[in-house]
């Protein structure tokens, strides 16, 4: 019968050993794909869209919408954050200039699921509900051939995603449009037209 020494020291030699191999495999990934760099882009630049030659934009404007244009243009939507938000929270609008000069029609969707969020925050990306309901069930899909388009996103920005520090001073925030996350992290610094005013769920 083995005695419990010998069991355990072999198990802590196998730790140390897979230990081993795990240490060399993150080492070997790391070193693969390096950690990404980042770009910081002012708002009015004029930046391409990442993998879309001939494609290019630029944030025209970023606001916070009030509780009246909430209740008036997003009424599900608002239904839906009282419904289940603790807390305040905020609704903004991202509008984007697209412009393609390429030779055929660009679809839109691949660069919207790449807008992941505007914080460094979870819960606070783009809301593809509260953007179709603010078109009238008329968001654009594509852009034609030599076509340019403003196309504005909604976001939704929750309290419970925030320190209480944070959430009571978010207007001496960043804020950003990230739109690529590697090689690169490539994202627009937003400026507000107005005040980030939290609302009551």
């Amino acid at each position: 019968m083995i005695h419990k020494k010998v069991i355990l020291t072999l198990l802590i030699l196998a730790a140390c050993v897979t230990l081993g191999f795990a240490g060399k495999s993150i080492t070997e990934v790391n070193k693969k794909y390096p950690p990404p760099s980042e770009v910081i882009h002012s708002q009015n630049e004029l930046l391409t869209v990442p993998y879309n030659e001939g494609i290019f934009f630029k944030i025209k404007e970023a606001r916070c919408l009030s509780q009246e244009e909430i209740e008036r243009k997003l009424p599900e939507t608002y239904k839906g954050m009282k419904e289940w938000v603790n807390g305040e929270f905020i609704i903004v609008t991202i509008t984007v200039r697209i412009e393609n000069t390429s030779e055929k029609e660009w679809i839109i969707q691949p660069f919207r699921e790449s807008m992941l969020t505007i914080g460094e925050a979870y819960s606070n990306g783009l809301d593809l509900t509260a953007t179709i309901e603010y078109s009238g069930d008329n968001m654009p899909i594509k852009i034609e051939a030599h076509e340019s388009k403003d196309v504005l996103f909604v976001y939704t920005i929750i309290e419970d995603s925030f320190s209480e520090k944070t959430w009571l001073n978010l207007n001496e925030q960043d804020f950003y449009f990230v739109f690529r996350l590697y090689p690169m992290i490539d994202r627009v610094k937003l400026h507000f037209n107005n005040a980030l005013a939290p609302i009551e769920a």
